[in-house]
């Protein structure tokens, strides 16, 4: 007998910008501090694949970042030089996971006034994933100046924001010819973790400063449990098994969505008292927890598929 439930998760994405520009050796003779950015239309379809973080770019534009931009207003250099990445979750509320990545302009090679930055595809041209101006300690626009001797580093970080709250839906399972309803919550899980292997927790993996695509994480982030889900901070309870298999489905350009399929073959899911809970994970879109009401029962005469899909919007940095 075949059974068949779906699940929707959403996330919020956020960034941030901040600049510091000196000489070698000697601390920065300007430090912005952080400010916010726009990601733009053309970055939230870019993370249905990869590569977004590759590059960064400074100009001396100073026309509002929009959401349709796909360049800086006015370029000036560019750069693919990563000096650092460090990948976090928060430990506490506000809870968001990141990546941090700072690009580094060699000496002279930003030289002049600027006045806004953005991250994306290439050193020049390609596509933003996200634009800002430079702004002062009030959030006022304003210009730095880089000296033909001096090194400006842009760090830029990208937050992966869980919802807090719970997200309620019915649905049905196949089981019989009328099914059987199922109420269902599905609730962020491990908020906290910065586990970086991709199978759970809220880092976005980045690696050399490409950010990797939204998909499912193989079978050892997609769990069956026969306990009730946890806070957004833990997992579900009670005993557990692995997924057979885990599809993901080819991204849908602007869609802003990534769907896929955990299978619980025969041999797998088959649970003392029925599958009450499942936890999965999206790398670089978080991990998910959810409650079914009635459990699911499922024995070794049985497959389970359940269709998963993660979408995302933007949302404010914290």
């Amino acid at each position: 007998m075949s059974k068949h439930i779906q699940l929707k998760a959403k996330v919020g994405v956020a960034g941030r910008y901040r600049l510091r520009v000196g000489k070698r050796g000697q601390a920065p003779r300007i430090d912005t501090g952080w400010f916010d950015n726009i990601i733009t239309d053309a970055g939230l379809n870019l993370m249905g694949g990869d590569g977004y973080m590759d590059s960064c770019q400074v100009g001396s534009g100073s026309t509002t970042p929009a959401v349709g931009d796909t360049a800086l207003a006015t370029y000036v250099a560019g750069t693919s030089v990563i000096e650092e990445t460090t990948e976090a979750a928060e430990a506490s509320s506000p809870y968001y996971g990141s990546t941090t990545v700072t690009y580094r302009f060699a000496e002279g090679d930003a030289a002049g006034n600027l006045s806004e930055v953005g991250i994306g595809t290439a050193t020049s041209g390609g596509t933003l994933f996200s634009r800002a101006l430079i702004t002062d300690g009030g959030g006022s626009p304003t210009s730095i100046t880089v000296l033909a001797d001096e090194f400006l580093d842009v760090t830029y970080q990208l937050q992966l924001v869980p919802p807090t709250g719970d997200i309620t839906v019915t649905d049905v399972t196949d089981s019989g010819p009328a099914g059987t309803v199922h109420a269902i919550t599905l609730r962020a899980s491990e908020v906290t973790s910065a586990d970086t292997s991709g199978s759970q927790g809220w880092t976005l993996n980045a690696t050399s400063g490409s950010q990797g695509e939204v998909e499912l994480s193989g079978v050892t982030g997609c769990r069956a449990y026969n306990g009730a889900i946890g806070a957004i901070t833990a997992s579900p309870s009670g005993t557990s098994d692995g997924a057979t298999s885990v599809v993901t489905d080819a991204y849908v350009n602007s869609s802003l969505e990534r769907t896929g399929t955990i299978t619980f073959g025969l041999n797998d899911g088959n649970l003392s008292g029925g599958i009450q809970s499942l936890k999965f994970h999206f790398r670089n879109a978080g991990t998910w927890q959810a409650e079914f009401d009635p459990v699911i029962p499922k024995t070794a005469t049985d497959t389970l598929n359940i269709d998963v899909a993660v979408s995302w919007d933007r949302t404010t940095a914290e």
